[in-house]
């Protein structure tokens, strides 16, 4: 059986990097036997797929791209669309290995979301392999805030309470995600902090967790990954 390997984010380790290496080599992977998944957004296709991810949040949470106006929560018709576009793709692709890619995925707590992903899940031809970048909260919580802050400019809803907000310590919870993501595969944990000072990069951890091949150099995903690892320089 192949994989389907769902890297989960979190935010802030390099996922844009990852998202942009995955879409600049969409035909040398698969002509390697991996294919990449990707969502349709605003008539273009992302392999950021925070559409497939959007689909199983519950439907309170503010997040960035819910508040500004981008993305409402699915609806019952809305997620067996998403749903069947997926399964049709690894339908198509069951003898290769896939990657879908989603930092959204990392805000996933309740029941009723594993519910959910249970149904987004069911029937695929492949094993699920979820795949975490962690790294130390300090860093994290700046880098997180910081985006947060720059992304209010667009925000067009309030940023909610409790556990509907991202701003709150729930988002935090390592553990929590941990425990969510493991009970649908066998969990590959990469330390984003050691990843960077080992290679400049995450992406060669990504790469090595998922068997994907390095191709070509990591030059031009420099910028990306320093964006998301020291705050004031991000986008």
């Amino acid at each position: 059986m192949s994989n389907l390997y769902l890297h989960v984010g979190t935010h802030k380790t390099g996922t844009t990097s990852f998202q942009e290496y995955l879409s600049d080599h969409l035909d040398h992977l698969r002509e390697r036997g991996i294919s990449v998944y990707r969502d349709r957004l605003s008539h273009r296709h992302s392999t950021n797929c925070i559409v497939t991810a959007n689909s199983v949040l519950r439907k309170g949470l503010r997040t960035v791209a819910r508040r500004s106006g981008i993305l409402r929560p699915a609806g019952w018709l809305g997620f067996h669309i998403i749903r069947n576009d997926l399964l049709r793709f690894l339908m198509m692709n069951s003898k290769q290995s896939v990657v879908l890619s989603a930092e959204a995925f990392c805000f996933t707590r309740e029941p009723t979301e594993m519910e959910r992903m249970g149904r987004l899940l069911k029937g695929v031809p492949h094993q699920v392999v979820p795949v975490l970048c962690t790294r130390e909260e300090i860093g994290w919580r700046a880098s997180w805030f910081d985006y947060l802050d720059r992304c209010e400019k667009n925000a067009v809803m309030e940023v909610g309470a409790g556990k509907n907000s991202v701003r709150e310590s729930w988002y935090f919870d390592i553990d929590a995600i941990r425990s969510f993501w493991a009970r649908l595969g066998p969990l590959v944990e990469i330390d984003y902090d050691a990843a960077v000072r080992a290679e400049g990069s995450v992406i060669p951890a990504l790469l090595e967790a998922m068997n994907l091949p390095l191709i070509g150099t990591l030059d031009s995903y420099v910028f990306n990954q320093r964006a998301e690892y020291i705050p004031s320089l991000q986008r």
